[in-house]
């Protein structure tokens, strides 16, 4: 009955994805986050739902009058060149069939990525896009939040079975990227209800995160907690609280969450972190070797790591962002991957500056500071988890560019606003008798 229900939705949001595109994309941000096929267990299982509804969106797109156009801004320029170089690398890779299968997902995400930004072009496409983004990953924190509750936090959370973000560590990353966009809904949605229905979803997705007992994940999560409350204006306040209570707060924690954590002290001995380095290690060892191209995609392999890994029986996943691009791609694609990283914070910090200056673009502002968290909090765990071609980072960088269009339209639309308003004022006074 359940895979009945999961495919009749699926099919049924098919017309709708074509008539009204955008609606497309948001369609496939719920298949790709939430996973509702996942939580079936027969026919629905391998349905290609995510498939169905890209073909949908782009049908739709390509009949459309209104196609959007695409914003000549930097993060663009570097999207492409990123896609064009994992292309290329694709081209001379030491495993081609496997780099290529690779090649068709990653170029899956990025050809989603380009079409939210041709098509999500108002600020309520922008706000419902947010909404969609945020809550597809705090769903699984919902559920988990809940069951972590009833189970007295015994065990560790995973992410939907054989999704993107199955494993406990990968959705830790997600959720934390939507931390700071679930508690930027509190100051968006004015409706009290709204507020603690959100209130109540940001504390249920921290605690997800601790439930999935990922070392990254807690490194991200003091991160975020950091730069939140840097821009947090009772931040004075809040830094002397936290330090008073952190430890108190510790002591509550599971005793095997704690153990975890605690792994980060001796990292030099334990054996997952050991694997880990030794990866990186492969990777740089690698590049060293083809230092324009890198292995090409899927090279982290037992067989490469007897010829290139300090220890090569000690078979590891990269497991770090910046040594997988590195290793599968060489030298010019990690710069242009830390360029988009860089840009894309660089420019939500300006958003911000902007946007503070202008109380009529408040919204502006908390989205802008919400994205800049979740990025920060990307790259941080990043360091420890390997998802390079983590489909949310890439909306996130789709949201920025988005929301700097809109920005602009808005300081342009201000402008007029007030030009008009003097003008007007101008022709009052001539027009009055003396």
């Amino acid at each position: 009955m359940r895979d009945i229900l999961v495919i009749a939705l699926i099919l049924l949001s098919l017309p709708f994805c074509f008539r009204r595109p955008y609606l497309g994309i948001f369609m496939w941000c719920i298949v790709s986050y939430v996973n509702p096929h996942r939580f079936a267990w027969g026919a629905a299982f391998h349905f290609p739902a995510a498939l169905l509804v890209a073909a949908a969106t782009l049908l739709g797109w390509l009949f459309s009058s209104e196609k959007g156009r695409l914003s000549r801004q930097r993060e663009v320029f570097l999207l492409l060149l990123l896609w064009a170089n994992f292309a290329l690398t694709t081209i001379v890779a030491l495993y081609p069939d496997a780099a290529m299968n690779r090649l068709e997902f990653v170029s899956k995400i990025f050809l989603m990525t380009f079409m939210a930004l041709f098509l999500i072009d108002d600020r309520r496409k922008f706000e419902c896009f947010m909404l969609v983004l945020g809550l597809s990953v705090a769903v699984i924190a919902v559920k988990g939040g809940i069951w972590g509750i009833v189970t007295g936090a015994k065990y560790m959370l995973w992410g939907p079975r054989g999704s993107m973000i199955q494993d406990n560590n990968d959705v830790a990353l997600a959720l934390n990227m939507v931390v700071p966009l679930v508690f930027a809904f509190t100051k968006i949605h004015q409706k009290k209800w709204l507020q603690i229905a959100f209130y109540a979803v940001f504390g249920l997705t921290v605690f997800s995160i601790i439930l999935t007992q990922s070392r990254g994940g807690f490194v991200g999560l003091m991160a975020i907690a950091a730069v939140m409350i840097m821009k947090s204006r009772g931040k004075f306040l809040i830094i002397p609280a936290l330090l008073a209570l952190g430890p108190v707060l510790f002591y509550f924690l599971p005793a095997h969450y704690k153990a975890r954590v605690q792994t980060l002290e001796n990292y030099d001995t334990d054996l997952s972190a050991l694997g880990r380095v030794n990866a990186w290690k492969f990777a740089a060892n690698l590049s060293f070797a083809r230092p324009l191209t890198g292995g090409g995609f899927e090279c982290f392999t037992p067989e490469l790591f007897m010829d290139y890994a300090p220890e090569p029986l000690n078979y590891h996943a990269a497991h770090s962002n910046y040594f997988l691009v590195l290793g599968e791609h060489g030298y010019p694609a990690l710069l242009l991957f830390l360029a988009l990283l860089l840009a894309t914070l660089l420019k939500l910090r300006r958003l911000e500056t902007i946007s503070a200056k202008l109380p009529a673009l408040s919204w502006v502002n908390v989205y802008a500071a919400a994205l800049q968290s979740g990025i920060v909090g990307y790259a941080v765990s990043g360091a420890f988890l390997g998802r390079a071609y983590f489909d949310l980072f890439y909306h996130f960088v789709a949201a920025t560019i988005i929301l700097h269009e809109l920005l602009r339209r808005e300081i342009v639309n201000l402008v007029f606003a007030s030009t008009g308003a003097r003008t007007a004022s101008t022709k009052r006074t001539a027009a009055a008798p003396s």
